[in-house]
């Protein structure tokens, strides 16, 4: 294993791929991009355009990752394919909050079928020896996504790790993404001991990151598929860094099911999470009860950082993944084989103990036509501030399905800062279809934090 100088490489001109992608994105005036990585507008609105029939739009918090699910769209990927191979992305470029050893919850929507399958693979809390719950979660997400790769995938499943792969061994940069999380949890980053990372937190935007030692994680993934990292030597070795038997790395296993809902007018509300946090969103679809969400917006403790995905096709199939660590950086010190951040276990009797509320999706009951896709996660914040979001996802799509601009920029409620400390929402909105089957999709991603929402 190699260490690596924290030496400042910086970032190369922007590829030409990309830059004829946003060329193409401002000429177009029917299209379904908002780019807000590139900047809301004076006020805090968004620059949006629009769509008309069928559309198809990736979202994510850290621009690299979108990109790569535009990719596994282009290649004749599934959405799950894209939000898969964008998951795995984000465990490079925004180890903050997605980590290869973390987990997560997705909600799928095939066209064409009836229902939403709900993949739930959180980190929950590992047993140790004796049976008492160790700090550490259960490493879910590799089986989590191969479960979902299995019954939507299209393309290979090591189709979807090389992009991730190859930004870990040859394009590891910090983003600005990156960066943000870097300076709102300098205080973790500072405690780091391990070799490989230790000073990372210095690193300047569009410096190097010892990423390529993660890519023989990465590579194992590709080449023996994710059970390489529940059982055998590496299994082993994981559960021996934790302190935890290595049965119990062995046996973590995603619950699939079907999504739970409810009925919203002529629409299907579906959503993830336990009862509570259902009965939350259930409460801000229906335009708020009142009492329910002042005694949520009151609830102990902090809202752990947290990302996600959201993937819409060119139908209506769509896939929306809450992805977290369960707090920053997780465990908060890497470990020794692959410089990989273990999670935090999730406080799963706590709402919002994830730093996820959702994801969530609703399709009109009679044509099950998607009409909104989202998830609402935290960034260290009080449960208030991710409430208050996730009311304006909703009140969004109440005042203008199809459009986006009521999305504006929240605040912090403990750095006053818009982009630190902000809770993040991402959503695709889509309005009714008239007599001549016409569209109005929008996708959107918080502003100010330098995410990406695109249309392939």
């Amino acid at each position: 294993m190699r260490h690596h100088k924290h030496n400042a490489r910086y970032l190369p001109p922007m590829p030409t791929d990309l830059i004829r992608t946003l060329s193409l994105v401002s000429a177009v005036v029917v299209s379904a991009v908002t780019l807000t990585a590139c900047g809301a507008g004076g006020d805090g609105s968004l620059n949006q355009e629009f769509t008309q029939r069928e559309q198809a739009a990736v979202i994510a918090d850290e621009p690299q990752a979108a990109l790569v699910g535009r990719d596994i769209l282009a290649q004749g990927g599934h959405p799950v394919d894209a939000a898969i191979a964008m998951s795995l992305a984000l465990t490079v470029t925004l180890p903050s909050r997605a980590g290869l050893l973390g987990g997560g919850v997705c909600l799928v929507h095939d066209a064409g079928q009836q229902g939403v399958s709900l993949i739930d693979f959180r980190p929950t809390p590992l047993r140790r020896a004796d049976g008492s719950p160790s700090e550490f979660g259960a490493p879910g997400l590799l089986r989590g996504l191969f479960v979902m790769h299995a019954r939507h995938g299209r393309l290979r499943f090591e189709q979807l790790v090389i992009p991730a792969e190859r930004l870990a061994r040859f394009d590891g940069r910090v983003s600005r993404s990156l960066r943000r999380d870097m300076d709102q949890f300098a205080s973790r980053m500072a405690q780091i001991e391990n070799p490989i990372w230790r000073g990372s937190a210095e690193a300047n935007v569009g410096q190097e990151l010892p990423w390529d030692v993660m890519a023989g994680a990465l590579a194992i993934v590709r080449q023996d598929g994710p059970g390489a990292f529940y059982g055998g030597r590496i299994g082993r070795r994981l559960a021996l860094d934790m302190g935890v038997e290595p049965a119990a790395i062995a046996g973590v296993q995603p619950v699939v099911v079907e999504a739970p809902s409810v009925v919203d007018g002529v629409d299907n509300l579906f959503m993830a999470g336990q009862a509570d946090e259902r009965q939350l969103i259930q409460a801000l679809a229906s335009g708020g009860d009142s009492r329910q969400l002042a005694a949520a917006s009151r609830l102990p403790g902090d809202v752990p950082p947290a990302t996600s995905v959201v993937v819409k096709g060119d139908d209506d199939t769509v896939v929306a993944c809450g992805l977290t660590q369960g707090m920053a950086f997780g465990i908060g010190e890497p470990t020794r084989d692959f410089g990989l951040w273990p999670a935090r276990g999730i406080a799963t009797s706590m709402v919002l103990g994830d730093g996820i509320l959702g994801p969530f999706l609703m399709l009109n009951r009679n044509v099950n036509e998607m009409r909104l896709a989202g998830v609402v996660t935290g960034s260290d914040n009080l449960p208030r501030d991710v409430l208050a979001a996730a009311t304006s996802v909703f009140d969004s799509y109440r005042t203008s399905p199809g459009n986006v601009s009521a999305l504006t920029p929240t605040v912090g409620a403990s750095t006053g800062a818009v982009g630190v400390g902000t809770p993040r929402r991402s959503m695709v909105s889509c309005s009714r279809a008239n007599n001549d089957g016409d569209r109005l999709c929008a996708a959107a991603v918080e502003p100010g934090i330098n995410g990406l929402a695109i249309r392939p």
